[in-house]
């Protein structure tokens, strides 16, 4: 497997970074599992046709060599799958700007990849620099030919919510905004598809998957799941199998790749 990530300056107001993943096939056993993270996706495939489809579920959705597909955040998993290799180049769009880059406000694309373009032109050498450019210059072109904003009560709910790593109790975000719950919700629903629970729930998860990438061979799960702010295993694990529908004891035994 062959796994990097891009930081790009001229993208750091929109994007975390972009990465790369090159997994051969007879390595992708029952796909490629990405856990939701509070990032929409913009995502090229760069190399043979795949499907996505969200964990637990059935229907899936193909993505066709040269298409860019783009999502925003995730209240689920999602699995990429494919009878050949694996070759994707994607970047972490940062929460409340997928809107910008789709052009429309759309609660119905909730865990769906948006298909804007038939036609990234792929690479016609071994390198990468060419592709990241193209799509670097997609996200910027896309956001610059549009008069939408990010709402800033948006914004500050989700500094509020990453501040305290979603250890924050809902009713303590929309009071400290002065705002009502519902209309917290609304907007939640509006700019990022997901809830400002589910928000908080995919942060403190998030939080676990970084401890875990840094410390699991100094620490168990059981310390790991208390250092990350669960008060008991069996919440994490009831959030885990919600997320990725499998326990996290069977998801890191098979040792399935963590997209944070």
């Amino acid at each position: 497997m062959y796994f990097k990530k891009h930081v790009i300056p001229r993208l750091q107001d929109y994007v975390e970074f972009i990465w790369e993943l090159k997994l051969p096939k007879n390595e992708l056993g029952d796909g490629y599992h990405m856990i939701p993270d509070n990032y929409g996706e913009l995502m090229i495939n760069l190399g043979c046709t795949i499907s996505s489809r969200v964990s637990g579920m059935k229907k899936a959705q193909v993505i066709n060599r040269g298409e860019a597909y783009l999502g925003n955040c995730r209240s689920r998993g999602v699995v990429f799958e494919s009878e050949n290799d694996l070759h994707l180049l994607s970047a972490k769009i940062k929460p409340g700007f997928v809107n910008l880059l789709l052009r429309k406000h759309d609660t119905t694309y909730r865990d769906k990849f948006s298909l804007i373009s038939r036609e990234f032109q792929l690479p016609a050498d071994p390198y990468i620099e060419p592709s990241i450019f193209r799509l670097s210059d997609l996200i910027i072109d896309r956001i610059n030919d549009n008069k939408m904003y990010i709402d800033p009560l948006i914004a500050e709910a989700i500094l509020m919510i990453e501040e305290r790593q979603g250890r924050i109790m809902i009713k303590e975000i929309y009071e400290g905004l002065a705002v009502s719950k519902s209309t917290l919700e609304q907007k939640f629903l509006r700019e990022l598809t997901i809830t400002p629970k589910e928000y908080c729930k995919i942060e403190k998860m998030k939080g676990f998957m970084m401890n875990y990438n840094q410390h699991h061979h100094d620490y168990n799960l059981t310390q790991l799941t208390f250092q990350s702010g669960y008060y008991d295993q069996s919440h994490f694990i009831k959030d885990f199998r919600y997320f990725m529908d499998m326990s996290p004891r069977t998801f890191f035994s098979r040792r399935a790749i963590m997209s944070y």
